[in-house]
């Protein structure tokens, strides 16, 4: 098997499976949720859940918020980075032949993927702590 192939697919690629990665993560987040309201109390106690389930609801909430923040963040680098060459080709300070290679500051891409590895850690962790408390249930 040859792993042999041109810049561009590596990046298609790449795109493709943190696109398949980020929906999963969000799905899990939502089934998650979904879980841990089955066991929420019933009892009129006064909490809606069971202190074992708070930590794991707190991380899936902050896990979908690094998802927002992460395409926020995505959405606002490739905004600036078009009006920014959009102006200067207009300006004439660059030609068409430069806007088929433009490359941003590397530093944009360390938030992003900052952001999507910390929401996939934050579900397994929540996932792990909702395991726990289903293995005291059985």
């Amino acid at each position: 098997m040859s792993y042999k192939k041109p810049l561009k697919e590596w990046q298609n690629d790449y795109e493709n499976d943190s696109s398949i990665i980020s929906e999963l993560i969000r799905n899990l987040s939502f089934a998650g949720i979904g879980l841990i309201w089955i066991f929420k109390n019933s009892e009129p106690s006064g909490k809606l859940l069971p202190q074992a389930l708070v930590c794991p609801i707190l991380l899936i909430v902050v896990a979908l918020s690094f998802d927002l923040l992460q395409y926020i963040w995505r959405i606002g680098v490739n905004y600036f980075t078009y009006r920014k060459y959009e102006k200067l080709l207009n300006e004439g300070k660059i030609d068409e032949k430069h806007i088929d290679d433009i490359q941003i500051n590397p530093l944009f891409m360390i938030v992003t993927w900052a952001l999507f590895v910390f929401k996939i850690a934050l579900v397994l962790s929540a996932y792990l702590l909702i395991s726990k408390f289903l293995i005291t249930k059985i």
